[in-house]
């Protein structure tokens, strides 16, 4: 180990773009695995990253995803999104607060992710961390579920629901944003295992962390995941596959609903009759008509609606958030600043559809039964040569998708831990996917 460690440190003074590239990869990891450990955790990992990513572009810009990368004008849309949100808010300061305190743990993030990938190893280690982390969390929930507190934090129940070591029950929705990445590990099962172990391991890595997102009971994150098994068998498997799959999963989708509803009481109709997010929206809509073209600024929404003389009946007076992405984004900027952050949103999803789409449908290895055989190629570890590469780039780019349709109940743009993975799993499927075709064009060497 110390050998290894002496060769990597060496590295700074024969090849500093790569020590620089390695170090930003193992620091993004870290954060990746160890996310939910605490908030302090949290502000200063992307920091340590950001160091090495300014490092890495000294060393080597004319190699960086960011230099190749056809849409920066998308990350611009979103930055006039932000300064709309801060230039005309009601109260500017507390406004920049809000905004500023997502750079270090949010808007750095797709830029340290998107030069993480340079390898179909690095693409792997990646999905370990998801991995990683929705395991121990999962047993931070099993935890507290016998005791009453989470290991490590802990963090008690939230009105009878599990909060893990997040310490509230948006776990949930934690879950279910790093889970569709992580199943990318079927194929790094696949390419070990038979398809029946693979199976069981698969089973044994998730089952924690499936306890405890089912113990969160997030209804917003339920509806994410059967959204994106639902796109990703409609679009990217071929028709007599997805025409016998896509009625089994949504059987099994709606027993898994009437087990939810039967069990947790959080799906019923008077669930949803009795629910705040009706009071709130009707708040967002009367603040974007009072400021419809500029917002009333980010983080205002509970400053605006009480201005109005409003106040929820069954939601504390002190709710910050609509509980809707795209309401709360025409409430912090407008019509005008919306329109910059819905052209970076869909923007970006249409980008990583466009490219990933075709290669996703080409490929037709969906269920690794290629898995095995395509490791023992020679150049199975440059990006994009094996259909593996593409379907795990393809669980990232469903990892953004479903933040974006997680958005249409939950939270509001600036929550840093939620924006913060969807920015990371953009980041990712971006670096894969321009490493893929820089790769399809020239071939090289993977770094490892």
């Amino acid at each position: 180990m110390r050998e290894r460690l002496s060769a990597f440190f060496a590295l700074r003074h024969t090849n500093p773009a790569l020590f620089w590239q390695r170090s930003l990869f193992w620091t993004f990891w870290f954060h990746m695995a160890f996310f939910a450990v605490g908030y302090g955790f949290r502000e200063v990992m992307p920091i340590i990253s950001l160091v090495c990513l300014v490092m890495y572009y000294r060393s080597s810009w004319k190699e960086s995803v960011l230099r190749a990368l056809p849409v920066k004008p998308l990350f611009v849309s979103l930055w006039v999104m932000m300064f709309i949100g801060v230039a005309f808010s009601l109260d500017p300061w507390q406004s920049f607060l809000e905004v500023g305190s997502c750079f270090n743990k949010g808007l750095i993030l797709p830029f340290i992710a998107m030069e993480c990938v340079r390898s179909q190893k690095d693409l792997q280690r990646l999905v370990a961390a998801l991995v990683i982390s929705f395991f121990w969390v999962g047993m931070s929930g099993i935890w507290q579920a016998i005791t009453g507190f989470d290991f490590p934090m802990g963090y008690p129940t939230h009105a009878g629901r599990l909060t893990a070591a997040i310490g509230d029950y948006c776990v949930g929705n934690y879950l279910t944003l790093v889970l569709v990445p992580a199943l990318g590990v079927w194929f790094i099962f696949r390419e070990r295992f038979s398809s029946k172990k693979s199976l069981v391991l698969l089973a044994l890595v998730l089952a924690p962390g499936l306890f405890t997102l089912y113990g969160a009971a997030a209804r917003s994150g339920l509806v994410a995941l059967v959204a994106v098994a639902f796109v990703w068998w409609a679009l990217v498997m071929k028709f007599w596959r997805w025409k016998i799959l896509v009625p089994c999963v949504l059987a099994l989708g709606i027993v898994g609903l009437v087990f939810f509803c039967e069990t947790t009481g959080r799906m019923s109709v008077q669930a949803f009759q009795g629910n705040g997010r009706w009071d709130l929206w009707d708040f967002a809509l009367a603040i974007i008509r009072t400021w419809p073209i500029f917002g009333a600024g980010a983080d205002m929404y509970n400053t605006a609606f009480r201005s109005l003389g409003l106040a929820p009946t069954k939601d504390l007076i002190t709710i910050e958030h609509p509980h809707n992405l795209y309401l709360d984004i025409l409430c912090s900027s407008g019509i005008v600043g919306a329109s910059f952050g819905f052209f970076f949103l869909f923007g970006m999803l249409w980008w990583l559809g466009r490219n990933l789409l075709p290669r996703l449908r080409a490929n037709g290895d969906y269920f690794g039964e290629n898995a095995a055989s395509e490791a023992l190629r020679s150049d199975a570890n440059i990006p994009g040569r094996t259909s593996a590469y593409w379907q795990m780039t393809g669980l990232f780019a469903l990892g953004y998708l479903a933040w974006l349709v997680n958005g249409l109940t939950g939270h509001e743009f600036y929550r840093m831990w939620w924006l913060a993975q969807a920015m990371q799993g953009l980041g990712v499927a971006i670096g894969a996917i321009i490493m893929g075709e820089r790769c399809e064009k020239k071939p090289e060497s993977p770094q490892e």
